[in-house]
């Protein structure tokens, strides 16, 4: 079984690769950002996900909240 270590790396070869067509010998700084930023949204999307399909599973209650001091234009 692969550690965690591991399969970061994968990820992020995987969309080095396939997402932005690039090899580590060709990829800029930029794309290597690039490629954890998707490695990491991959994971987060997955768990957020599962956490909405819980919610939905156990009919969750929640609390939605909006700032008025974050609107724009005139009240």
């Amino acid at each position: 079984m692969q550690n965690s270590a591991d399969l970061l790396k994968q990820s992020l070869l995987s969309h080095l690769t396939f997402d932005l067509a690039k090899d580590m010998y060709s990829a800029t700084s930029r794309d290597k950002f690039h490629a954890v930023v998707l490695s990491v949204r991959e994971r987060l999307v997955k768990q957020w996900i599962s956490t909405q399909q819980r919610y939905y599973q156990v009919d969750a209650k929640r609390v939605y909240y909006l700032s008025l001091e974050f609107l724009l234009g005139r009240l």
